[in-house]
């Protein structure tokens, strides 16, 4: 799953929805898509991710931290504080018959030495990654790890053409 060119398919739902995220943590939304998109289609995860399944259908991840800002950035407390923003943040959930909030991701932890982020995905976000009822929009990752500001990662988003 090398991300060198690889057009990943995000959920039109994701990409049209309102969020306040830093680009740290939208790169982190990137490659949740990734992994979902890798896991959908039968492919191995490479050594830079790993993913599991808890009992109750939660999604373990940890991913190394270059694969989020690159190999030249040492700003470790811009992570950090990245990283806590994200696990601060909700997606509300709402029908005719409930009201449900959840993190975007929990119980983030960050391995310094190995420069690993883990964290856990509650089911009903990760459901929200892989549905395409809305549609979806085809994005070239290498492109969007290229964008160094949140809002080019938004306006590629919203006017990418649907494939």
């Amino acid at each position: 799953m090398k991300s060198a060119n690889k057009e990943i398919i995000q959920s039109y739902i994701l990409s049209s929805s309102k969020y306040d995220f830093n680009i740290l943590e939208k790169r982190i939304i990137y490659r949740l898509v990734e992994i979902s998109q890798s896991l959908l289609e039968g492919q191995k995860l490479d050594n830079t991710f790993t993913f599991q399944e808890d009992l109750w259908e939660n999604k373990l991840i940890s991913l190394s931290l270059r694969s989020i800002v690159g190999k030249d950035y040492t700003n470790l407390e811009v992570v950090k504080k990245s990283l806590k923003s994200l696990r601060e943040k909700s997606i509300v959930f709402e029908d005719e018959k409930e009201f449900e909030v959840c993190g975007v991701v929990d119980s983030v932890k960050f391995i310094k030495q190995s420069s690993i982020c883990e964290f856990r995905v509650n089911r009903k976000v990760w459901e929200l990654i892989v549905n395409f009822s809305k549609g979806f929009r085809k994005f070239e990752l290498k492109t969007l790890f290229k964008l160094n500001s949140v809002y080019s990662c938004r306006f590629y988003e919203l006017l990418v053409i649907k494939k």
